[in-house]
């Protein structure tokens, strides 16, 4: 627990390289202790994927998020809002690979645990519906339907007063740009 949030403190001070090893001495720990696969391992497990991703190794980001889907499969909680992180990072992962159907996979996948248990009308489920724009229309070259979820993300970040964020801001770029491809130039103007 203390080694896990070392690797918290350290990536939210902007360590990433400390953060993974911190990380890492966790998972060795909790091997160990045969503690690796439960919840808090896979949860454990996400951060290190992240903190790969973050330090340029999507491809390991990857293995380390599909053994963190596999314990939370195995131990019922991939229902979850932190199941529904698990398969948005594959998400991330696979579309650094260049892999934009299985990145909408996951996105969809994620999504749809995110309706069942609650928690799309979150600041996460905005930026999981962000992302899934993003991966619709730039990589599948969707417009229409990239405006339809960022339109989506817009109306939660409104709802839960996170416009006025890096995000939010993020969501509304991506409509107007969205707009733009789908020739409504005075709604990309608008955005």
């Amino acid at each position: 627990d203390a080694l896990y949030n070392r690797g918290v403190a350290r990536g939210e001070a902007g360590d990433a390289k400390g953060a993974l090893e911190a990380y890492m001495l966790a998972r060795k720990m909790c091997e160990e202790a045969d503690g690796l696969k439960t919840a808090e391992g896979a949860k454990l497990l996400n951060n290190i994927g992240v903190t790969m991703g973050q330090l340029g190794d999507p491809s390991g980001a990857l293995r380390v998020y599909a053994e963190a889907q596999g314990i939370r499969e195995e131990s019922d909680t991939l229902e979850t809002a932190d199941g529904a992180d698990v398969l948005y990072n594959i998400g991330v992962a696979t579309g650094q690979l260049g892999n934009a159907d299985e990145e909408i996979d996951a996105y969809s996948k994620a999504r749809q645990i995110r309706e069942r248990t609650g928690t799309l009308e979150t600041p996460e489920g905005a930026k999981l519906l962000n992302n899934m724009g993003v991966a619709t229309m730039g990589r599948k070259g969707d417009p229409e339907t990239a405006l339809e979820v960022y339109c989506k993300a817009y109306d939660i970040r409104k709802k839960t007063s996170t416009l006025v964020t890096s995000d939010g801001a993020d969501v509304l770029y991506n409509i107007g740009v969205a707009r733009g491809q789908c020739r409504d130039l005075q709604g990309a103007l608008e955005a």
